[in-house]
């Protein structure tokens, strides 16, 4: 890599993709704003421009000649001009000019909506390809934003709203099946124009929805009017898609900008809508309940998730009282932004309510758990809970025990054992884990990062 630095104008010229061969570089002839200027964080068009001198690269004897030379411009924060800033932070425009040959002027606006005090950069990506090979290279022209917060992102004004089916779709197993699929996006307040709707789509089990699994047993055949972002399709489950319950979820994008274009009012939002189906054994589909914890070895001190699902299959249940019993190396943790409810109890045994008119339907309960300081490493522990319908208790099901890990027993953790489960970390990931070494996943590494920093923040635990 090869660095350029142009102190005079106040930019750098960075060539950040390396090919066989090493072109010349361009030429930053001049550049505004000069300066490291200082910006308020008050919304604002910043104008900017940046000429460049590409001769050399069209004049060099074994790559240039005919190429194509591209450009494109983003913000970034300062010295790490691929770390750009979000579109609801700041966007740009730009336009070129290629006279006379050899040469380019970039010029167009910043337009600064929620940029924070802080150092940035405008950024002008050079782009010259020939003979299947591209060379990169980026301008950074920084500039300075300073003040007090910005105002957050307006609401937005459209969501979208899933108009069919009307709750859970229950299929037998083993049998082909599909049911319609309908989705607006709902406008719940004037002002707005909706612009550039997308989607992105997956399938997950709804006992771990945050997982993506295979479409081919349950594919969504589907259309979309990209002016409305009104979706119309067809759920498909085939025989071959095992027992359970599922979610079709659609994760929407779009912009809404105001009726009189104002780019500084143009904002980028993005919302989720799940779709849930089941398919259901009939020899057992009655009411169950089962937990569902997570497949690590629990760190003392350090939450991890749990969740209890309550499946009333073909009953027609009104009301299930759950209750977890913790034992006393476990304690309760209340989770933020707990999509579920709350218990109704403020101390062990903890226990929900849950009721509905016209029967309830497939239902999860969060919340957060951990093993109590000082718990050896080593213990096997066991919850116990119980569920409760009209006239009948059942065990809760599932996962029922968590093993005390042996990792990061006491603070302080060094940061060279962090580093060590890293690399371990990224070894497992990447197969290359000595003989006999023990796995370390995701779930587990994020558990020894917690703990780090409770260590380092003086956080009990």
């Amino acid at each position: 890599m090869r660095i350029k630095l142009l102190a005079l104008l106040s930019a750098t010229v960075i060539l950040f993709s390396a090919c066989a061969y090493a072109l010349p570089e361009p030429v930053l002839v001049s550049a505004t704003p000069a300066g490291n200027p200082v910006y308020t964080t008050a919304p604002q068009a910043i104008p900017y421009t940046a000429a460049v001198e590409y001769g050399s690269i069209i004049n060099d004897p074994e790559i240039g000649g005919n190429g194509t030379i591209g450009y494109s411009v983003w913000v970034g924060q300062a010295g790490s001009p691929q770390n750009f800033v979000s579109q609801n932070e700041a966007t740009a425009t730009f336009r070129q000019s290629n006279a006379p040959e050899g040469t380019f002027t970039i010029s167009g606006n910043i337009f600064s909506k929620r940029l924070r005090t802080g150092n940035y950069s405008i950024v002008v990506q050079i782009t010259w390809q020939k003979q299947g090979e591209e060379w990169n290279w980026l301008i950074e022209i920084p500039f300075r934003v300073s003040g007090p917060e910005p105002a957050p992102v307006p609401a937005p004004r459209f969501n979208p709203v899933v108009i069919l089916p009307l709750g859970w779709q229950r299929f037998p197993a083993g049998a082909a099946n599909q049911f319609p699929v309908e989705i607006e996006m709902a406008q719940t307040a004037p002002g707005k124009i909706l612009k550039y709707p997308s989607i992105s789509k997956k399938l997950t089990n709804a006992e771990n929805p945050d997982m993506g699994i295979s479409d081919i047993p349950a594919w969504l055949a589907y259309g979309m009017d990209w002016t409305t972002g009104k979706l119309t399709g067809t759920q498909n489950v085939s025989a071959g898609l095992p027992a359970g319950n599922y979610y079709r979820k659609i994760h929407y994008y779009w912009r809404e900008m105001p009726v009189v274009p104002n780019e500084l009012e143009i904002f980028l939002y993005d919302y989720e809508v799940a779709v849930p189906f089941a398919v259901y054994n009939p020899q057992d589909d009655h009411f169950k309940a089962f937990r569902a914890l997570p497949d690590i070895n629990a760190i003392p001190g350090v939450p991890i998730l749990a969740r209890i699902f309550l499946d009333p299959g073909s009953d027609t249940i009104s009301g299930v009282v759950a209750t977890e019993d913790l034992p006393a190396e476990l304690e309760y943790v209340e989770l933020e932004n707990n999509p579920t409810q709350k218990p109704e109890s403020a101390a062990n045994p903890y226990v929900w309510l849950v009721k509905n008119a016209k029967g309830i339907t497939f239902k999860e309960i969060r919340y957060g758990i951990k093993v109590r300081e000082g718990t050896p490493a080593g213990t096997v522990i066991t919850l116990s809970g119980k569920a409760e319908i009209l006239g009948s208790t059942l065990d809760i099901g599932g996962d029922n025990t968590i093993t005390v890990s042996g990792i990061a027993q006491e603070c302080p953790m060094p940061n060279q054992v962090l580093l060590g489960h890293i690399d371990r970390w990224s070894r497992t990931n990447r197969g290359r884990l000595a003989m006999g070494e023990a796995e370390l996943w995701d779930m587990g590494l994020l558990q020894i990062i917690e703990k780090w920093r409770n260590c380092i923040r003086g956080l009990p635990t």
